[in-house]
């Protein structure tokens, strides 16, 4: 009787046990917010900020538009828009459109601001634009910015190192 109520203690125990880690787990996962950004996913490929051109060539392939500052790639279903600097490196990653394949952070095109706020926090400033039809969140610090359609969904988002609350000092 002893070993049989000891037995079922420490099954109680473990599982209570359980039950905490899990618990704290996904509170600590779900509160978490990611820090600064630099590359987004395509597949189990990365485009990253500071890319050379011929590396992301490698990536994406020729680019649908004659290769200048920007590279254009277009699926049908969205474009992804590479912007390069002085130097030819990738300085801003921008995806638009309806397609998911595309993924920052864990975000894609269609997900809803409470999930970048979930994953992102609180935008650092936001703003509206088009009556209301679009509204921009921008996180600097993470180097993101996302813009949401009226369905307050994600309908773009980019990567870049631009801060503009620095650029107009």
């Amino acid at each position: 009787m002893k070993r049989e109520l000891r037995g079922l203690f420490f099954r109680l125990l473990i599982a209570f046990t359980a039950v905490i880690v899990i618990t704290m787990s996904f509170s600590f996962y779900s509160s978490a917010v990611i820090s600064k950004v630099r590359s987004v996913s395509i597949g189990n490929n990365l485009i990253s900020l500071g890319m050379t051109k011929d590396s992301v060539i490698k990536v994406m392939g020729k680019p649908d538009t004659p290769p200048q500052c920007e590279f254009v790639y277009s699926n049908g279903k969205g474009d992804v828009i590479i912007c390069f600097g002085e130097k030819n490196l990738v300085e801003a990653i921008i995806v638009r459109g309806t397609s998911t394949k595309y993924t920052v952070a864990g975000l894609k095109i269609g997900d809803t601001q409470e999930k970048v706020k979930n994953i992102c926090g609180k935008p650092e400033n936001t703003k509206v634009f088009d009556k209301g039809q679009v509204e921009a969140w921008y996180y600097p610090s993470k180097n993101l910015n996302f813009a949401f359609g009226i369905s307050k969904k994600i309908i773009s988002f980019s990567v870049n190192d631009f801060n503009p609350n620095e650029a107009s000092k």
